[in-house]
C-alpha cells in the first residue's frame, strides 16, 4: 500500500511532474479511494497545465473528506487558474474554516481579490500572509498592496 504515492512524491520533489503524475496514476488504481493521492495527482496535473482535470480530482478529494482543508485549497487554486476568482474566495474561505494557520491560504486568498479587482480584499489576505510569514522570499511582491 502507498508504494506508487511515496515514488509519486519523490519524483514530485524531484520535479519530475510528469513521472509523479504517472506514479499517483497508478496509487489510485489499487486505492480509489485515496483522497490524498487525488490530491497529490491533481498538483501534478496543474503543473502539467492539466487544470480541468485537476479540479476534478480535487473536487472528488472534497466529497470524500468534506473537513480537510487542503483539497478545498487547491480546488481554490485550479478555480483561480481557471480565472473563477469568486469560486477561488469561496473556497479559500472554506479552507480557512478548518485551517486558520496556513498563510498559503491568504495568500492564494489575496491574488484570487487582486485579480477580480478588490483591493481592499486583496490587502487584508496579504496582510494576514505577512503577519504570518514574516520573511517569506515574495513579502516584496505583496507588500506594495498594504
Amino acid at each position: 500500500p502507498n508504494l506508487h504515492y511515496y515514488k509519486g512524491k519523490l519524483y514530485d520533489v524531484m520535479g519530475n511532474h510528469k513521472a509523479a503524475a504517472a506514479e499517483f496514476t497508478k496509487e489510485l488504481v489499487n486505492n480509489p479511494g485515496g483522497w490524498a493521492t487525488m490530491v497529490e495527482l491533481g498538483k501534478q496535473k496543474v503543473e502539467l497545465g492539466q487544470v480541468r482535470d485537476a479540479l476534478d480530482l480535487f473536487n472528488k478529494a472534497m466529497q470524500i473528506v468534506p473537513a480537510q482543508p487542503e483539497p478545498k485549497l487547491e480546488s481554490g487554486y485550479a478555480n483561480y487558474l481557471l480565472k473563477n476568482y469568486q469560486g477561488a474566495v469561496a473556497l479559500y474561505n472554506a479552507a480557512l474554516m478548518y485551517d486558520k494557520g496556513n498563510p498559503l491560504i491568504y495568500k492564494r486568498m489575496g491574488m484570487a481579490y487582486r485579480d477580480m479587482g478588490d483591493p481592499v480584499g486583496a490587502r487584508n489576505a496579504f496582510r494576514k500572509y505577512l503577519e504570518m510569514e514574516p520573511d517569506a522570499p515574495d513579502k516584496a511582491e505583496f507588500e506594495r498592496f498594504l
